[in-house]
């Protein structure tokens, strides 16, 4: 009977631990939600004002730009000979003895005599007039505009402050301004 007293105890005290510990976890979350303000519930109040000053806010931006360059260049027109050229042969049989040894010798001269006779035989019979063009790209910083700064003040002169705006506003410009009220803890 004691032994079933004391299970009974300990049984309970499993509980009440578990129920503490439970307790325990859903303040500290709730703590954590007050903190952070994921839980509170913000109020606001539109109101109306006037701008007292407007500040522009500026940056840099790259601007690369392209630029075309042409120009006219004279390029020579060549005309195939069908005689031989013996003098390009000669050369080129010469550089092609300085090349290889043995059998080697024997083809580098060859090979040589007949690029010789071919380059050779390349002959100018005039010029033409090409146009040739070339895109080229110079990068600039620019300055643009990113907000304007827009101070403002209640009209009944309780509140003032400072916002960023995309539009443009005139110092007297009558506004409607959204009050926040966060607690701040």
């Amino acid at each position: 009977m004691q032994n079933n007293a004391n299970i009974n105890n300990i049984n309970r005290e499993e509980k009440m631990y578990k129920i503490k510990e439970t307790l325990s976890i859903t303040i500290v979350a709730l703590a954590f939600l007050l903190i952070t303000g994921a839980a509170k519930a913000d109020s606001y109040k539109n109101i109306k004002g006037t701008v007292t000053s407007v500040e522009a806010s500026y940056g840099t931006n790259n601007v690369h730009t392209p630029q075309e360059v042409c120009s006219v260049k004279e390029v020579p027109i060549y005309s195939q000979s069908s005689e031989p050229n013996i003098v390009g042969a000669i050369i080129g049989g010469y550089i092609g003895s300085k090349i290889g040894g043995g059998k080697g010798n024997d083809i580098a001269i060859g090979t040589g005599a007949v690029i010789g006779s071919q380059i050779g035989n390349k002959k100018i019979v005039g010029y033409k007039q090409v146009r040739t063009c070339e895109t080229t790209y110079t990068t600039s910083l620019q300055k643009v505009l990113n907000y304007y700064i827009v101070s403002w003040k209640s009209n009944d002169g309780m509140f003032s402050g400072k916002a960023k705006s995309t539009k443009h506003w005139t110092t007297g410009d009558h506004i409607k301004v959204r009050l926040i009220a966060q607690p701040v803890l």
